[in-house]
């Protein structure tokens, strides 16, 4: 992708990894009447919650966070400089 046509290594991080970096853990009580229902339920829940962090760690961004497309990319930015800090 781009971050390999840029001269940086890839990087795969699984969803679940970063979100629980930032406390986007479904509740339990989120329960649909199946399994799918319920795995929608928690999917509509991920994408209305990295909505809200995105938005409040980037107040500056607000307008410009329009889906949880942009907001989860903004999310797992931060969750790789936040992870890939130099120790000082």
């Amino acid at each position: 992708g781009m971050a390999k046509a840029f001269g940086y290594a890839e990087v795969t991080v699984q969803p679940q990894v970063w979100q629980k970096s930032f406390g986007m853990i479904p509740p339990k009580e989120l329960k649909g009447e199946t399994g799918k229902k319920t795995k929608t339920l928690r999917k509509a829940w991920l994408k209305g919650k990295s909505l809200e962090l995105a938005r409040a760690k980037f107040p500056e961004w607000e307008k410009k966070i329009v889906n949880d497309g942009i907001s989860d990319s903004i999310l797992l930015g931060k969750y790789w400089i936040e992870t890939n800090k130099e120790p000082t």
